[in-house]
């Protein structure tokens, strides 16, 4: 993945104690087995306090090394949500489920100066207890505070993840959440599960061609010979025809 210059001016607001109603139904399961770029890349919507967040997730896989039981990946995160709307809506958390579970986290800020995320920790959220790693621009995953990513810029860094024993059969990196802070008019914060809206999966393959209908089908059709058959009148003419032929034959040798 290439490096992105990030364009993110702090805010330093603390969030209301407020807490917005979370949404239901964790992303479908995400197995990491491999080196390979977009393992993981969706984006979400979900309306919070009256105002719609929304953002995207990119994750490449930049080692799995069974020997070592690590996992190193790269995270660009985006927020999305308009500007044009109520409070500031900072993205300042992101976090994931695993199985099996992450022994040590260790977090890499590719641009440290410019913000965002700052730090990664084996934790949850306080509502979204199926989240075991997070990333945080604040000091821990439970915790409010400044920092975080502004509306319409994006958050790029790294994570190691660090297993007891790292197989060939990869992890299942699922449900994924998020937490915004200074969202809409209130000031209030949201975490959520993540549903995945676009770039979830291939679409399916589009179903075979009907078999044409029996005694012929529609020239141009899939599957279609293009032979056409006759229709009853003419095959009629047709042994009519033939009849006559051969009773002439027939009155020629008397």
């Amino acid at each position: 993945m290439q490096n992105r210059k990030k364009n993110w001016l702090p805010v330093a607001m603390l969030s209301s104690a407020l807490s917005l109603s979370l949404s239901a139904g964790p992303v479908e399961a995400v197995l990491i087995n491999g080196i390979k770029n977009d393992a993981i890349d969706y984006t979400f919507s979900s309306v919070q306090g009256g105002v719609t967040l929304s953002g995207s997730v990119n994750v490449d896989v930049d080692a799995f090394n069974t020997l070592s039981n690590k996992i190193t990946l790269s995270v660009t995160l985006t927020n999305t949500t308009p500007t044009a709307t109520a409070g500031n809506n900072r993205w300042t958390h992101w976090g994931f489920g695993s199985s099996p579970d992450i022994k040590q986290i260790n977090f890499q800020d590719q641009d440290p100066s410019d913000g965002g995320m700052t730090a990664a920790s084996i934790s949850n959220f306080p509502g979204l207890p199926l989240i075991e790693a997070c990333s945080t621009s604040n000091n821990n995953c439970a915790g409010g505070g400044g920092g975080g990513i502004g509306e319409g810029q994006f958050d790029f860094f790294t994570l190691t993840l660090d297993f007891d024993d790292l197989t060939d059969a990869g992890v299942d990196l699922s449900p994924f959440g998020v937490k915004f802070q200074s969202v809409g008019a209130l000031g209030a914060s949201a975490e959520f599960y993540t549903s995945c809206v676009t770039n979830c999966s291939p679409p399916p393959p589009p179903p075979p061609p009907p078999p044409p209908p029996s005694g012929g089908c529609e020239p141009g059709t899939p599957g279609c010979t293009n032979q056409t058959v006759p229709e009853p009148g003419s095959l009629t003419l047709l042994s009519l025809g033939l009849a006559g032929l051969a009773l002439a034959q027939r009155r020629r040798r008397r």
